[in-house]
């Protein structure tokens, strides 16, 4: 998984160029999905077009987090002593 709390992901496309150096490996697993989501849905939005351009399987939270969290959605947050 990648997460990047309260930030948005600057130049996806040289994370999933196997040439590049800031290739993460994860963009290497055939058939993988990916969802992105950020607070209101339109950084998220810019990311999976940018993903689905370069042929990959991805989504994102339309209307954003905050929306999702307001109408109930599960979260989970991460236990702060693991």
């Amino acid at each position: 998984m990648v997460e990047t709390a309260r930030a948005r992901i600057e130049e996806i496309e040289f994370w999933v160029d196997p040439d590049s150096p800031c290739f993460k490996d994860i963009f290497a697993q055939e058939d993988k999905k990916f969802a992105f989501h950020c607070a209101s849905g339109w950084r998220s939005a810019i990311t999976i077009a940018t993903l689905q351009d370069m042929g990959f399987d991805a989504a994102h939270l339309k209307e954003g987090f905050f929306t999702w969290e307001k109408h109930g959605g599960p979260i989970e947050f991460p236990d702060k002593n693991a």
